[in-house]
């Protein structure tokens, strides 16, 4: 807290020091970003994750990102699994089909 301590501590200089690392690294974490989306840009899926409601420019390329060449799936089933999520489960009480 400001009231706390002096100007002069050690304590005042260490929080300047960990401002500065953190602006520093936001815009490392941008230019991160601005590279990330001119290099997804030209493939098609960019476009379609775009055309979802939601999805921006940091999430479609965080999607790509994450499960690469989409084109290696043979199925939707085969994403699903790859993702964690299996949309054909449904169990209720003592029910569980597949």
């Amino acid at each position: 807290s400001y009231c706390a301590v002096k100007k002069t501590s050690p304590i005042m200089e260490e929080v300047r020091y960990y401002g500065k690392e953190l602006l520093r690294l936001s815009e490392q974490r941008q230019t991160v970003l601005d590279q990330m989306v001119e290099l997804a840009q030209p493939l098609p899926e960019y476009d379609i994750l775009l055309s979802i409601p939601g999805i921006a420019e940091t999430t479609a390329t965080s999607i790509i990102g994450e499960l690469g060449d989409i084109r290696r799936f043979q199925s939707a089933n085969q994403i699903n699994a790859f993702i964690g999520i299996d949309l054909r489960h449904y169990e209720s009480g003592n029910f569980l089909a597949k």
